[in-house]
């Protein structure tokens, strides 16, 4: 893993959103992504980004997030965040086709604990086939 790519390059959101977009296969505006400040973050930038679902319609779950990540044959994509995710509730993967043959997991829990936690999910792309976009998140209860 120490050899790879950092893709998204401001993980502590100090100059923008790191690529971050709403993840609402509903569409319209019931998810929104948006970078807020905070005094109480696992970060020295003192920013974060907020996700909010209002009553509407949302799918998956409650909405989410993407980076929206290209897959091609046999890429390795470790995806990690810090998040503030619920008790009871819990974050899920979501993906478009990895080609023929690929693989993904969770590398940590991926459990809400309503405290700041690390998360981590790891996709192994397939040799050929269809590729398309990974990496969309989404909370469910």
């Amino acid at each position: 893993m120490s050899k790879g790519k950092m893709l998204n390059r401001d993980p502590e959101f100090r100059s923008g959103m790191n690529g971050i977009s709403v993840y609402n296969n509903s569409g319209g505006g019931t998810v929104t992504v948006e970078r807020t400040t905070d005094v109480n973050l696992p970060n020295q930038s003192g920013y974060k980004i907020k996700i909010t679902t209002v009553q509407g319609s949302v799918s998956p779950g409650l909405g989410g997030f993407t980076f929206n990540t290209r897959t091609r044959a046999n890429a390795v994509f470790i995806t990690r965040f810090i998040a503030w995710i619920p008790a009871g509730r819990a974050v899920e993967w979501a993906s478009n086709a990895t080609g023929n043959g690929g693989t993904s997991k969770w590398l940590t829990n991926n459990v809400g604990t309503g405290d700041w936690e690390e998360y981590a999910y790891y996709v192994k792309c397939g040799t050929g086939g269809t590729f398309n976009g990974t990496n969309y998140f989404y909370l469910v209860s």
